[in-house]
């Protein structure tokens, strides 16, 4: 849907969640993630599933090299990925190519 409504030559950003890979953020985004978020989730509002979802899809998005080499199939050039907060985001950005 993106493609198809941003014009050829147009920026495009995205941030997404990521998967930190350096120690110990590493170690501790996973603890939170998958222990104390669905564990204080379930307390707060009854529904573990609601917090377990989030950890669980971005575990299973492409990050980083695999997701840019997505973003450059589905015709966009000069792509290019910046972690932030020690890797726990990161903005990818590219220029969609013209026709």
């Amino acid at each position: 849907e993106m493609n198809r409504v941003i014009k050829p030559g147009s920026p495009v950003f995205i941030l997404e969640f990521s998967k930190p890979t350096r120690f110990p953020v590493k170690q501790f985004y996973h603890f939170y993630s998958f222990k104390l978020l669905p564990f204080f989730g379930k307390l707060i509002s009854k529904d573990k599933r609601a917090y377990t979802y989030l950890p669980e899809s971005i575990k299973e998005f492409p990050a980083g090299k695999d997701f840019l080499a997505i973003l450059e199939k589905c015709n966009y050039s000069n792509c290019s990925a910046k972690t932030l907060s020690f890797g726990i985001a990161t903005i990818y950005s590219g220029y969609k190519k013209r026709d």
